[in-house]
């Protein structure tokens, strides 16, 4: 699945920005919120609340486009949900299986989510490799490897340079792969 940019134009309506992001925003709080379904949906549903309140107000003659105010209002949610999350568990249950290899991360398709809610070996792994990386080096390699944006498109939601995002995928798959044979 290919994901394309969305601007807001006199022609876009609201209906059609939700109808054209919502799977995206989904699969991106649900690979950051820990795979619970319900907790998921809130928070997607939260961020497409924010966007609606102030549809009227977004300017389509702004460089920001309407994908990228998803994402960072998605990214700043999601950091927000988990916060309170840890505050009210006060630990971070982090599972200890080891990745089986890097290989089967960057074989994955974003069209496979139903299947990746019920793979307990898929969470154990992305579990772990958000374990292993920061959290901006998790956020480029899922917007890469999971979302399937290109490191143009990946650059523009998280305001970054091309090649800033190049280097980072680089050194990320070094990470891993040193992770891997230990």
């Amino acid at each position: 699945m290919k994901n394309t940019e969305i601007m807001k134009t006199d022609h876009l309506s609201f209906d059609e920005a939700y109808r054209l992001k919502y799977k995206d925003i989904y699969r991106y709080c649900y690979y950051n919120i820990r795979y619970d379904k319900s907790e998921t949906e809130d928070v997607a549903n939260d961020v497409f609340v924010a966007l609606y309140e102030i549809w009227d107000a977004f300017d389509p003659k702004e460089e920001t486009s309407v994908t990228k105010w998803l994402y960072k209002t998605a990214h700043n949610m999601v950091m927000n949900h988990n916060k309170m999350k840890r505050r009210q568990m006060n630990t971070v249950d982090y599972d200890d299986n080891l990745l089986n290899g890097c290989e089967q991360i960057e074989s994955l398709s974003a069209n496979d989510i139903s299947e990746w809610e019920k793979d307990e070996s898929f969470r154990i792994r992305v579990d772990e490799i958000k374990r292993i990386l920061s959290k901006s080096q998790y956020e480029i390699f899922s917007l890469s490897m999971i979302e399937e944006y290109s490191n143009a498109e990946i650059a523009k939601i998280l305001g970054l340079k091309e090649n800033t995002v190049k280097v980072n995928l680089h050194r990320i798959r070094s990470k891993l792969k040193r992770s891997l044979k230990k």
